[in-house]
């Protein structure tokens, strides 16, 4: 029992990895850096440093006890909707809450990195995405190309064959950056190609580093979009272009305005039907699972192409064109220059 305070303590802690850890313990503070250290649970070792997402108190060892074995065998996604319930209008978690929405996206990437290619690389509204971005570019010899969210590669790859470029390309993936450096390798593309695990809410290079800047439905993951848009302008050159592929989908709104969910809807189906006719029931299934974090607004931040244009004015860039795809009105582009000296 904790003696300043008479209580018993359940926790809930994010490791280093992204996995999440239930306890129970009478000092909070002293049993966070065992596990920080590396002397707490057997779970945790190796897997430090962890951060305190969630605590409830109890006046008896019993009860502290029972709600953590009930915890304890919730499911990964079960533990979140606690996480989330807990979190509702506390503005001293909003800072961890968004980290667990950026862990949820990195792990779902993660775990769907091998079968990436083969399901949304399949599916025409992607492929005409892809294509749309590479053509409106303008990618030119010599270019240098940051490409945010390269995933496996098949937007880098394309721009790749457009012009004699050099690409830079980042993702929060691990897993699927291992695939693309795999490709990379077997097409003998490694001077043309650089790969970072870097996140796209912090890119870390030096002003004026790129003459194009590309990325492919990734930034809707952004919550805070205007502070990465100026950092996107001041690392492209003056007069650098900034195309912005992307689901034009307004998720903006409460949670609980049924218009909203009607439009979100409305958007999604027309994602979802082509992932089925193109792809299959596995990859739709995949795509229909993560309608729902669209609807909720975890770790997917969706908005109109007239919204993302605001963005880039807001952000310092200049006059923005907007492209649809050609057979899927519901899928579009962004371009956008430096407005710089």
């Amino acid at each position: 029992m904790d003696k300043s305070t008479g209580r018993y303590y359940v926790y809930i802690i994010q490791c280093k990895d992204g996995t999440l850890y239930t306890g129970y313990t009478n000092d909070l503070a002293h049993r966070l850096k065992m596990h920080n250290s590396g002397q707490g649970a057997k779970y945790t070792r190796g897997r430090g440093p962890v951060k305190l997402l969630y605590q409830k108190a109890f006046k008896s060892s019993s009860q502290a006890l029972k709600t953590e074995w009930k915890i304890k065998r919730l499911s990964r996604k079960d533990k979140l909707a606690l996480l989330d319930q807990a979190w509702k209008g506390s503005a001293v978690q909003k800072g961890h809450r968004e980290k667990t929405d950026k862990n949820l996206t990195r792990d779902w990437f993660n775990r769907w990195s091998n079968e990436y290619d083969q399901s949304l690389g399949r599916i025409g509204f992607h492929r005409g995405l892809l294509d749309l971005v590479v053509r409106q570019a303008k990618v030119r010899d010599g270019d240098r190309v940051l490409d945010i969210g390269c995933g496996t590669g098949l937007l880098s790859l394309k721009i790749l064959r457009a012009a004699d470029c050099s690409v830079t390309g980042v993702d929060i993936s691990e897993e699927m950056m291992s695939l693309f450096k795999d490709k990379i390798g077997k097409l003998g593309l490694s001077t043309r190609v650089s790969l970072q695990q870097m996140d796209a809410a912090a890119l870390k290079f030096a002003d004026n580093s790129f003459d194009l800047v590309v990325s492919s439905v990734t930034l809707h993951h952004l919550k805070d979009k205007i502070p990465a848009f100026r950092n996107i302008h001041r690392i492209l050159k003056p007069g650098g272009r900034f195309v912005i592929g992307e689901i034009d989908m307004d998720t903006s709104g409460k949670h609980t305005d049924s218009n909203r969910l009607k439009r979100i809807l409305k958007a999604l189906e027309q994602e979802w039907i082509p992932a089925l006719a193109d792809a299959g029931i596995e990859t739709f299934v995949k795509m229909f699972d993560n309608g729902k974090k669209h609807i909720l607004n975890q770790g997917e931040y969706c908005a109109s192409l007239e919204q993302w244009a605001g963005y880039c004015h807001t952000a310092g860039f200049g006059k923005t064109i907007i492209k649809k795809v050609p057979g899927y009105k519901i899928f579009g582009i962004v371009v956008a220059r430096a407005n710089k000296k």
